[in-house]
């Protein structure tokens, strides 16, 4: 059972930690799962392949022993079949709570939403209206009245760009908003706002790894050096290019 609600949502999970996709691609996925998870209440399937893990492992399928009146909770099922018992008891409860949890943690109606809409990936079918009622960072807009005059310019830069031409980055598209002030503010409002917290918590566990006992006078600089490292360790530097800025640092360091 737990294997395959949580395999459904596997993905999902994956994607919240990538760190360059946009909250559009991550709720439009959350949103998949919901309507996958929701789809899978057929409880036949999870129970043949229990039924068949237990005849492996000779265990005996049975119902919980149970009592005719509850008093802590709600009356359960008392069908003495463990498929339908379970199914019940276990399989539609687990289901509706995990959507529960989904709808509670990505609600659709998220204050953000309509500013991802200013992206090249999304600007030319985008309701510049929407951009420009998103009120919740208006006072960090430079000019509010000329809002709607960029966001014209700006779809119209999009359009003349073939779509291999788009910046594959957020951190591009920061580089090229520098005529229109308004856009720029809210592209670095989006470069500086993370789908989840993923990143700051994985700060924190590289940083529990790092500073450790044998570690504990470690200098601020190359304390965070090795965060760096360990943080992004997927990319490649070459020993010769490392031994060469370390040189560098110091005239007494260099090797005649």
């Amino acid at each position: 059972m737990a294997v395959l609600l949580f395999g459904i949502t596997q993905p999902l999970s994956e994607s919240l930690q990538n760190p360059t996709h946009t909250l559009t691609e991550s709720m439009e996925l959350v949103e998949q799962v919901n309507k996958t998870v929701a789809a899978s209440r057929e409880f036949s399937l999870v129970m043949d392949k229990a039924l068949k893990l237990a005849d492996e492992l000779d265990v005996p399928v049975s119902v919980p022993r149970t009592t005719k009146r509850q008093v802590h909770r709600s009356n359960s099922c008392s069908s003495t079949d463990p498929a339908e018992f379970y199914r019940i008891n276990t399989w539609y409860p687990f289901i509706d709570q995990m959507m529960t949890e989904l709808n509670a943690r990505f609600p659709k109606e998220h204050p953000t939403i309509h500013l991802q809409e200013i992206l090249p990936l999304f600007i030319e079918k985008a309701s510049l209206t929407s951009i420009e009622q998103a009120e919740v960072y208006e006072e960090d807009l430079p000019n509010l009245t000329s809002l709607l005059p960029e966001l014209l310019v700006w779809r119209e830069m999009i359009s003349l760009l073939d779509r291999k031409q788009f910046p594959k980055d957020i951190s591009e598209v920061f580089q090229i908003t520098s005529n229109l002030p308004n856009v720029r503010v809210i592209v670095r409002i989006l470069m500086t706002l993370p789908v989840t917290s993923c990143s700051a918590e994985r700060g924190f566990s590289a940083l529990k790894r790092m500073k450790t006992d044998q570690r504990s006078t470690v200098t601020e600089d190359r304390l965070e050096a090795l965060m760096r490292m360990s943080i992004h360790g997927k990319e490649k530097h070459s020993t010769d290019e490392v031994v060469e800025k370390f040189m560098k640092m110091c005239s007494r360091r260099h090797c005649e």
